[in-house]
């Protein structure tokens, strides 16, 4: 590989690097709408900027639900889920904010019924948080979490791209290490395929 290749793949490498780390641009149209259904102790501040981030980075509209009730299992409680889903739901993505400890996955994804559960309590130990770096990792889990939640839902494999959100993580530390969103083989992807499920309504 000559000097001027070697420099063009570092530039590309480094566009690439940054979209996977940056919100992408609004959507003036919204491609579909996700509902985020907040369940267990409140935290309005996360809520809103979960919401936000993903409207952001899908081009969805995000209808946001909470529900007082604790979850005793995950499966067991999908119809109940289901049944607060919109009609217009691309998906429904359920923050569970609880520190039982019985729920020993940050997620779980519910293809057929087009539900996915964010264990918010694993991805943030309050014991843990000591300062606002910790504090902003720890939001940021939660961020990446909630779109490869999304991304799974609509119908995207796992991405062999270290920094995009569908990479598969296997630790806290590997979730650390990718970026929040999509890279740009996987936007482009999302949107065709949020836009054939609009469609297809």
């Amino acid at each position: 590989m000559n000097a001027t290749r070697f420099h063009f793949a570092c530039i590309a490498g480094i566009v690439v690097s940054i979209f996977c780390m940056l919100p992408s641009a609004l959507c003036q149209d919204y491609v579909g709408q996700i509902t985020l259904l907040w369940i267990g102790k409140p935290d309005t501040n996360l809520e809103a900027r979960v919401a936000g981030f993903v409207e952001a980075n899908t081009g969805c509209k995000v209808r946001k639900l909470a529900e007082p009730y604790v979850l005793e299992s995950f499966e067991a409680e999908t119809n109940r889920l289901a049944r607060l889903s919109s009609k217009d739901d691309v998906c429904l993505v359920a923050l569970f904010n609880t520190i039982q400890t019985n729920m020993a996955f940050c997620k779980a994804v519910f293809q057929a019924d087009r539900i996915g559960i964010c264990n918010i309590g694993l991805l943030r130990n309050e014991d843990a948080i000591k300062s606002q770096a910790d504090q902003e990792i720890a939001d940021r889990r939660v961020e990446k979490e909630s779109m490869n939640i999304i991304g799974t839902l609509i119908g995207l494999p796992p991405c062999p791209f270290p920094l995009c959100v569908m990479h598969s993580s296997q630790s806290l530390e590997d979730l650390d290490s990718k970026g929040r969103n999509f890279c740009p083989p996987c936007h482009s992807k999302s949107q065709d395929l949020l836009t054939a499920a609009k469609n297809a309504k």
